[in-house]
């Protein structure tokens, strides 16, 4: 029952949520493998920003292996922080 409630809120929250614009870049990791079967009623997105592309001056997409559920799995740990420090370095420069 309490997960269910978890899941009822946040589906709650997206519902009312409507996005401001960024007028900076976003960095998106996005997974490999898309398993919109495991989300029924979900409306799959097809554009390689996945919905960010009108929300963000610019969008730089990291493809990593895995799905939703593994994407942050130990394996990509190592790519995901190379990814972010990069994107320090050059904010800081």
């Amino acid at each position: 029952a309490a997960l269910f409630a978890v899941y009822r809120n946040n589906t709650e929250a997206l519902q009312r949520h409507i996005p401001g614009q960024l007028s900076d870049e976003v960095l998106l990791f996005s997974s490999q493998q898309k398993k919109t079967e495991e989300f029924p009623g979900l409306v799959p997105i097809t554009d390689v920003e996945r919905g960010w592309a009108g929300m963000a001056e610019k969008v730089r997409v990291r493809e990593l292996v895995g799905d939703h559920f593994t994407v942050m799995s130990s394996e990509n740990l190592e790519t995901i922080t190379a990814e972010i420090e990069a994107v320090l370095k050059e904010v800081e420069a």
